[in-house]
């Protein structure tokens, strides 16, 4: 084997696949970072429990068949209340499983599809 042939060989060994990032995440400050750090496949999963007067910004941006995700941990166990809100903007983004219960705005949506300021 010549010289080339083992670095070339070296170097495939050391190249780990990228693989989608599954977040667990208890507070608004944990999803405001993975959501600043999401990439095409990755998943955010917002722990289970009450989630109050919390103002979650979904801006990211996913691929074509590579959608980024926010999930409950449980579907219906990750319940939003209070003067919560979702506003989601980007491109092929999913939510699933989260329930806004006994909630109130003075103004706005509890869920807007943009991120801009007069949502």
């Amino acid at each position: 084997m010549t010289r080339q042939t083992i670095l070339l060989a070296l170097g495939l060994a050391t190249v780990a696949p990228v693989t989608p990032d599954n977040t667990l995440v208890r507070t608004v400050d944990e999803f405001r970072e993975a959501v600043r750090h999401a990439q095409p496949g990755d998943t955010i999963t917002m722990a289970n429990g009450m989630w109050r007067d919390a103002n979650l910004v979904f801006d990211a941006d996913g691929a074509e068949g590579d959608s980024i995700t926010v999930r409950a941990e449980t579907p219906g166990e990750v319940i939003l209340t209070g003067q919560s809100r979702l506003r989601i903007g980007g491109q092929y983004l999913k939510v699933e499983g989260l329930w806004f219960h006994r909630g109130a705005l003075d103004r706005g949506h509890v869920i807007a599809f943009r991120t801009d300021r007069a949502a």
